[in-house]
């Protein structure tokens, strides 16, 4: 199953995807790095909590098999 995610009513979020559309411009779409979207996913997942630098690294990038510096943080 697919998860969409409707931000503010004019973007659509498609986190397995890793694209932005916009609903308001037909066609217009962006492309987001993997931990980027990741990151947005797990933002937008936990929304209004306080999420650890150390859960952002987990699962951002060390559960796909990365490792990050703070610096690239």
């Amino acid at each position: 199953m697919t998860q969409v995610y409707l931000l503010n009513g004019t973007v659509a979020f498609w986190p397995q995807k890793h694209k932005l559309v916009s609903l308001a411009e037909e066609g217009k779409t962006l492309a987001l790095s993997n931990p980027a979207s990741r990151c947005l996913d797990l933002l937008i997942r936990h929304h209004g909590e306080v999420i650890l630098r150390d859960t952002f690294f987990q699962q951002v990038w060390i559960n796909n098999g990365a490792q990050v510096t703070n610096n690239t943080f």
